[in-house]
């Protein structure tokens, strides 16, 4: 008795396992059916504050960089950049900076400034490239844009940008 009491419990517990297995496709099958959200979340990059900034007439939206994560990830990764797009490195003390493009498909321009925004140097990034641009002298902030987005906007070297929140 004892081997059919553990023998009923056994199918007991199979057909139980079963429902649940069929529940869960079935699930998974309307789920896969459902419309797919028109926007897409990057789990590998954490939420990102933003800066609205004004370079002449034209202004950007800049994600804000200031985390060691957030600075080591950058714009790699990114299959786009919005035209009025960029990130803003904040950086807690001047510094010699290095800029590399690895597994960045964007063509940008990177101006590094002083703690008090002036621009010390303006240079252009190409997509995936592992030649490193770096800012000659130790600053506080580096500004990464759609590459020409200075020269269109009339900024050089020598300018002071409001970077302030």
């Amino acid at each position: 008795m004892k081997l059919k009491k553990h023998h009923a419990a056994g199918i007991s517990i199979n057909i139980a396992f079963a429902v649940l297995v069929c529940t869960g496709m079935f699930v998974s099958c309307i789920t896969n059916d459902l419309e797919k959200p028109e926007f897409s979340v990057d789990v590998d990059r954490p939420q990102i504050k933003t800066l609205e900034l004004m370079l002449g007439e034209y202004q950007y939206i800049v994600e804000v960089a200031d985390t060691v994560d957030i600075q080591l990830k950058g714009l790699s990764g990114r299959k786009d950049l919005p035209e009025n797009g960029g990130m803003l490195f904040v950086y807690d003390s001047d510094r010699e900076l290095y800029f590399w493009m690895k597994d960045t498909n964007l063509l940008l321009s990177i101006a590094f400034l002083l703690e008090n925004g002036k621009i010390v140097s303006i240079q252009d990034m190409y997509p995936n490239s592992s030649y490193s641009v770096q800012s000659a002298v130790p600053v506080r902030y580096a500004l990464e844009l759609p590459m020409g987005a200075f020269e269109k906007a009339g900024v050089r070297v020598g300018d002071i940008l409001d970077i302030s929140p």
